[in-house]
């Protein structure tokens, strides 16, 4: 049997910088920085900075602004190139071997995603007067295969130096983990990619298992069929799907999950959430349910949203989209029922199973949840659940309002009446 999966939305685990300063994404970035944008349609060469009045070599704050905005004709120059898919451009900066692997990274797994959209600033600049060296945040902001998507963001720390002919980048590398939303390091940022793109879900994964990807593709192509019928506020522009063998599972996002997981989805904007799957759990037999669960996670927790005590109905959607038929044995049916006849507590569960409880005994309180909200569904219908959800996960109204205006029931008899039907489920 399969370990049960989460989302990360659920966990509360939800963590990042926010980066992005293009203006659909709603996203505060630094007021001081200057954008520089890109797409595949933009075809015009960056627009040149007016002269310095200062010298390379100099390290006074007047100099900071002059070559800060070098810098950013620098990053600029890169974006374009980049959309073009002009290697060489985009290279260029490198100062050394390690700076040139590392952009030839990013740009060998953002033109393999077929990126659409890109953009690369630069935040303050600030010296070393030891080294005579200049460090800086950079700020990419980037969305894959749909013309005009809406863009995520992430960014990373950055030492040039300040040359005669220009800006040298001499490291780049991923941000570090941090307790915000959004923003932490990408599987595009860590791993050298294999991907495969289909109409609505672009999937990558390592060199190991490049041959699973037309079967990852193929299954999530259908998966993500079933998790637009359940998307709140529009259908995500694109789903991203990444395989990760046991190193990735340990390091993507900077996710460190329960034993007992075997995927998760990761809030990484306001508009995208990404899946990501452990390859040693999402054998074949599993992995179409895994996807709709994940998928589903995907279309309805598009950017924060309020989790806290509402884990049940979070994963319960998720997993009714997994199991559109119901619970088989291979969906800890038996142990769910075990579960609710011998221990369970009789309440909707609010929060997370604990991290180090077994595979079986997770898989039975997703049960409950599946549970629950199936009985949802089934008494008042899709478009009230999906509505229900909206209100109660998005808008963060109360459970009591929400009963009433969407279901025309008070909530202390719709959930009596759930816990009824999981109480005499068979």
């Amino acid at each position: 049997m399969s370990a049960r999966w989460k989302a990360i939305g659920a966990l509360g685990l939800v963590v990042s910088i926010v980066v992005c300063a293009c203006s659909p994404l709603n996203q505060q970035a630094p007021p001081e920085r200057l954008a520089v944008v890109a797409r595949t349609s933009v075809a015009a060469s960056p627009t040149p900075s007016p002269t310095p009045t200062t010298k390379a070599g100099d390290l006074t704050l007047a100099r900071a602004v002059d070559f800060r905005a070098l810098v950013n004709e620098t990053l600029a120059a890169q974006a374009i190139a980049l959309l073009r898919q002009d290697e060489e451009a985009f290279l260029r900066p490198a100062n050394n071997a390690d700076a040139r692997n590392g952009l030839l990274r990013r740009y060998r797994n953002l033109t393999a995603m077929r990126v659409t959209g890109f953009q690369l600033s630069s935040g303050p600049l600030e010296a070393d007067s030891g080294t005579g060296q200049w460090k800086s945040k950079v700020y990419i902001s980037f969305c894959f295969v749909v013309a005009n998507c809406t863009m995520d963001g992430v960014s990373e720390p950055a030492v040039w130096a300040d040359t005669a002919t220009g800006p040298e980048l001499l490291a780049l590398q991923p941000a570090a983990v941090s307790d915000d939303w959004y923003g932490d390091p990408q599987p595009w940022e860590l791993s050298d990619l294999h991907v495969a793109v289909g109409t609505r879900v672009v999937v990558a994964t390592t060199a190991a298992l490049k041959n699973r990807l037309p079967e990852l593709l193929r299954e999530a192509e259908k998966a993500a069929q079933v998790a637009d019928e359940f998307a709140i506020r529009g259908k995500p522009d694109l789903y991203r799907v990444y395989l990760a063998d046991k190193n990735e599972w340990k390091t993507w996002f900077g996710v460190v999950m329960p034993r007992w997981a075997a995927g998760y989805a990761k809030e990484i904007g306001p508009s995208h959430t990404d899946v990501v799957l452990n390859n040693s759990s999402a054998r074949s037999q599993y992995l179409a349910d895994m996807l709709r669960h994940e998928l589903t996670h995907a279309s309805t927790l598009q950017g924060k949203h309020h989790w806290s005590g509402n884990w049940w109905l979070i994963e319960g959607i998720a997993e009714l989209a997994a199991h559109p038929v119901g619970l088989g044995p291979a969906d800890w049916k038996a142990e769910t029922i075990s579960y609710v006849r011998r221990s369970w507590d009789r309440k909707l569960p609010g929060e997370d199973p604990p991290d180090d409880i077994s595979d079986s005994a997770a898989g039975a309180r997703y049960g409950v949840a599946f549970l629950a909200v199936k009985r949802l569904n089934d008494r008042f219908g899709h478009a009230k659940v999906i509505d229900f959800f909206e209100r109660v996960i998005e808008q963060d109204l109360p459970l009591s309002v929400v009963s009433e205006s969407v279901f025309g029931s008070p909530w202390s008899e719709v959930e009596a009446d759930c816990i009824g039907f999981i109480r005499a489920y068979r």
